[in-house]
């Protein structure tokens, strides 16, 4: 899965995350708020409980895993090792988020060595959440930054053909599970084909510059 930033949907900021130490009572009304694109804040803390979404980078920050930088090769994490494997384990165990997108992107490999990217997202215009980690940490200079990562997961019969991973997307009802809950391990899994679409787009999401809602229109 492409998960760059501007490899997610065109129309809601990437960087948004909800997450179990900041949500209010009421998370899906913060699905349809955006959150600003600063990197930067506070150290987190167990006692905030702001009814707000935090902004974020996106790849855990070398904290993961002490003496390590792990940097962009962890911008995704498998779901079925993501309690075990060193550098999500304890993230996993205690600052996990949802990760709203309205659309995502996938290469399908073609003869020839070509790929097709497909654009893919919930039939309808709704927005989504995706399961993740989080993590906060120092950078250099002191400031406190947020990342996170995407979970992944094996792909349904849509994405299938096209890739053969998928983010591990939540359906609402299981938001707060995925939030609160201590191993809520079994909720990562394929989510069901016939609630969403995919549809051929331009070659020109592949280049990050070209940021702008016309990425996801149709091939043509």
């Amino acid at each position: 899965m492409r998960t760059v930033c501007s490899h997610l949907g065109a129309g809601v900021d990437c960087s948004l995350i909800w997450s179990a130490r900041r949500r209010g009572p009421e998370l899906p009304a913060a699905l349809q708020r955006r959150a600003g694109h600063g990197l930067a804040g506070d150290p987190p803390s167990s006692r905030d409980r702001r009814a707000a979404p935090r902004s974020a980078a996106l790849g855990p920050g070398p904290v993961l895993v002490e003496g390590i930088k792990i940097g962009y090769k962890t911008i995704n994490a498998r779901g079925e090792t993501l309690a075990t494997t060193p550098a999500f384990r304890d993230v996993f165990k205690k600052r996990r988020c949802l990760v709203i997108a309205d659309a995502f992107y996938e290469w399908q490999k073609l003869e020839g060595g070509k790929k097709q990217p497909y654009a893919i997202s919930m039939k309808g215009t709704g927005l989504f959440a995706f399961a993740g980690p989080w993590e906060g940490w120092k950078d250099p200079t002191g400031q406190w930054l947020r990342t996170f990562t995407i979970v992944t997961t094996t792909p349904n019969e849509l994405v299938a053909p096209i890739h053969d991973r998928m983010p591990a997307i939540l359906p609402p009802e299981h938001y707060a599970q995925w939030l609160d809950e201590p191993n809520p391990q079994d909720l990562i899994a394929p989510f069901p084909a016939h609630a969403m679409m995919a549809w051929q787009v331009s070659a020109r999401i592949g280049d990050p510059k070209n940021d702008d809602p016309a990425v996801l229109d149709a091939a043509t």
